[in-house]
């Protein structure tokens, strides 16, 4: 099942709901930690539900109170990171073109694909044809905005890519192509626990991608 199968069950919602009653203590009613804690437990139910291991109670959760190969056995072991090496592009507003490469406040602000507010992520196309569908898709004219490139390599890359390592987690394309930012968001809280950044695949122009890099 993908993940909306999986939390769109009677079954599935309540697996999850008494896995999150179980695993917090919110007696601290500092904004802060119920914060943090939430974005964990978002993280985590991301992770189990991906792997179609929705939890009957408390399970092993990935760096919360346990380790990652313990969650539902040796062969559910998180895919290798790969090293990216390539030239990623931008489109920004020129009077930012100095600090093109850093991710501003206004970036952490907002809620992107892959990092929701707060977070924070430096989002970059593998190529102009996926900058270029991400300005068409929110009617940006080419012309108002400053095209920035640069030459990286980068390791410990999640590749969502690879169709091999959407299968192992139980991602279906669509999944994190659509519109619902609630399955991209989990995978990125949980990828960046584990992660350098991402390769994605271009949910506005089909066969390119995009490489989201997380702070470091």
């Amino acid at each position: 099942k993908g993940i909306m199968g999986v939390l769109e069950t009677e079954e599935g919602r309540a697996a999850l709901k008494d896995w999150a009653n179980q695993s917090f203590n919110f007696a601290d009613e500092s904004a802060s930690f119920q914060e943090r804690s939430i974005r964990a437990w978002r993280a985590s139910i991301a992770l189990l539900t991906l792997r179609g291991a929705v939890p009957k109670g408390k399970p092993n959760v990935p760096g919360i109170v346990g380790k990652a190969d313990d969650l539902t056995g040796s062969n559910n072991s998180l895919p290798e990171g790969i090293t990216y090496v390539g030239t990623v592009h931008r489109a920004i507003n020129p009077k930012y073109v100095d600090s093109a490469w850093d991710i501003r406040a206004g970036n952490i602000e907002a809620s992107h694909r892959y990092s929701d507010v707060g977070r924070g992520a430096l989002y970059s196309g593998t190529s102009k044809k996926a900058v270029l569908g991400e300005l068409k898709y929110y009617d940006i004219n080419p012309k108002d905005v400053a095209f920035v490139s640069r030459q990286v390599e980068v390791g410990n890359i999640l590749d969502l890519t690879n169709p091999r390592v959407r299968k192992q987690l139980g991602i279906r394309l669509e999944d994190i192509t659509s519109d619902n930012y609630f399955i991209t968001h989990s995978i990125g809280d949980f990828s960046r626990t584990k992660y350098s950044g991402m390769l994605v695949p271009s949910a506005r122009a089909t066969g390119s991608s995009h490489l989201v890099l997380f702070p470091q």
